[in-house]
């Protein structure tokens, strides 16, 4: 629950006060929950080899972006059984707008097209 209080605005920014509830110095601790994602690694005593922390690193975010590719993809897949063929761009065409092919891509998006 957010707390009820002096925010910050766009006049004056007061950020002594923190926003979120929970564990963690700062909102930005507790938004996250650094203290539970750090405590996932094994600390140094119990590493049975000097890289593991960065084998534990590598593969927790690995997993955490395979996720994240999970979520889009569902979130994408109900926009085209929908129909909603420009819905399930969402906006992600400015990473075309670079590419050569760029009006190509957004003009697909477009037409509601997803083949090319």
């Amino acid at each position: 629950m957010l707390r009820t209080g002096p925010v910050a605005t766009e006049t004056h920014e007061d950020f002594s006060e923190p926003i979120l509830p929970g564990k963690g110095a700062s909102d930005y601790e507790r938004y996250l929950r650094t203290d539970e994602l750090l405590a996932l690694q094994k600390r140094p005593e119990e590493r049975a080899h000097p890289d593991e922390l960065l084998f534990q690193t590598v593969h927790q975010s690995s997993e955490l972006w395979l996720k994240l590719g999970t979520s889009e993809v569902a979130r994408a897949t109900v926009h085209v059984r929908a129909g909603e063929h420009s819905a399930c761009c969402d906006g992600r065409l400015s990473a075309c707008s670079s590419s050569p092919r760029s009006s190509t891509c957004s003009s697909r998006c477009r037409r509601g097209s997803t083949r090319p």
